[in-house]
Formats: structure tokens, sequence, C-alpha cells
């Protein structure tokens, strides 16, 4: 567990190889509630709608934590995503360090 709480500016929701962008974070932020795993919530400037819903599980959820410093938020088994228009809250992820962006 890196922290506690953290938040950041930068982030973004691809399909992970068909390159898709469905939308880029201007606001996110991590919280713990039990030292393991965070809950994330994070706003939009836009989600495209049909490829939110397309994706389904194979949506990769990436966070910047600084200077290229990029990091996949990943639900683990059982997280529950709920949206409501351009933000989204993610029930249960863990982060892994990406290697390049």
């Amino acid at each position: 567990m890196i922290a506690d709480k953290m938040h950041g500016t930068e982030g973004r929701i691809t399909i992970p190889g068909v390159g898709a962008l469905i939308g880029e974070m201007f606001n996110w932020q991590l919280y713990s509630e039990d030292g393991k795993t965070y809950v994330l919530k994070a706003s939009c400037n836009d989600i495209h709608d049909s490829l939110w819903e397309a994706a389904g599980d194979s949506r990769r959820i990436e966070v910047s934590l600084g200077r290229n410093s990029w990091w996949e938020a990943k639900p683990i088994e059982g997280a529950t995503i709920s949206r409501n228009g351009r933000n989204f809250t993610v029930k249960t992820v863990t982060l892994e360090k990406m290697e390049t962006h």
C-alpha cells in the first residue's frame, strides 16, 4: 500500500490492445477503507458511453501519481463499479505500477 489517501488531476480509461480512449479524468481520489485495497472516485471531462459499455471488464483505469509515474487501478474480483454521468466510483481496486505510458 502506497498511502491511505491520494488524489490527482490526471488519469484515463482505455481499452487495452485497441488503444481506444474511453475517458480522461480531471480529478480523482483513492482512499483505503481496509489498509489493503482502495476505493477510486473519479470525474472525467467526457466518457464515451458506447465504449464504456462495450469495454466492460476489459477497461483499464490509469492514474498519474506524479511526473512519469503511472499506475493501473485494477478492480479485484467482486469489485463494484458505479457511474453517474461523467463520474464513477470503483470499490476495491489495487494499484500496479505501469512500465511505460
